[in-house]
């Protein structure tokens, strides 16, 4: 597939998995645009990926998110590539001995890993329809089988692939 001349949003890009994605897009040909917390952007200092358009972003905030796709779209190129890898989680088992897990901390990997995944997808799918060629949401964590319904995927902690005009017809 030829990415050049097309753009990329590139979750939790700063470090891990999202830079290593971030930077082979980039080798590809895509313009790519890198959402993490700023903190994370901070702290990747000059090994943040060369070549990426970093944008502080917090995945759950809407408003976080829908700026950042206004920057990828106005930034040129069209947004055809959106990959999820932010994602937060802490080791910890449901009892200890200390007690039961603290829920505020599940509550939190929830809310960045699942509900973050799905605010980055509709909104950047919405940009993608905009434009209306081939287009390709897809999460590193976990990619589904064609159109499931999204109750389905929500009760087993997995968003879909977004096609978005696919996604317009449901």
């Amino acid at each position: 597939m030829d990415i050049s001349g097309s753009a990329a949003i590139v979750t939790g890009a700063a470090s891990g998995l999202g830079a290593a994605t971030a930077t082979l897009l980039q080798a590809s040909g895509a313009t790519v645009y890198g959402l993490d917390l700023a903190s994370s952007i901070e702290r990747a200092g000059d090994s943040a990926p060369a070549g990426v358009t970093m944008i502080p972003t917090d995945v759950t905030s809407d408003t976080d998110v829908q700026s950042a796709v206004d920057t990828v779209v106005s930034g040129g190129k069209p947004l055809r590539i959106v990959v999820n890898c932010a994602g937060v989680g802490w080791a910890g088992r449901i009892l200890s001995k200390n007690g039961p897990h603290d829920l505020e901390l599940f509550r939190t990997v929830i809310t960045v890993n699942l509900l973050g995944s799905f605010n980055v997808m509709r909104l950047a799918a919405q940009a993608m329809a905009d434009t209306a060629l081939s287009t390709s949401t897809d999460n590193a964590a976990s990619l589904s089988t064609p159109r499931p319904s999204l109750h389905s995927k929500v009760r087993s902690g997995r968003l879909p692939t977004v096609h978005p005009r696919a996604a317009c017809t449901e």
